[in-house]
């Protein structure tokens, strides 16, 4: 399994995870910048 790191949070998550988070429309530049941090 792949993982990868948010900032803030200390133990890796799986690609799995992250793959499945909701982009949130209202706050677009947040969630994209979320999205290439990983």
């Amino acid at each position: 399994m792949k993982y990868g790191s948010v900032k803030g949070v200390e133990k890796p998550i799986s690609r799995l995870v992250l793959g499945t988070m909701i982009i949130n429309l209202n706050e677009r530049e947040k969630s994209f910048k979320l999205m290439d941090d990983v």
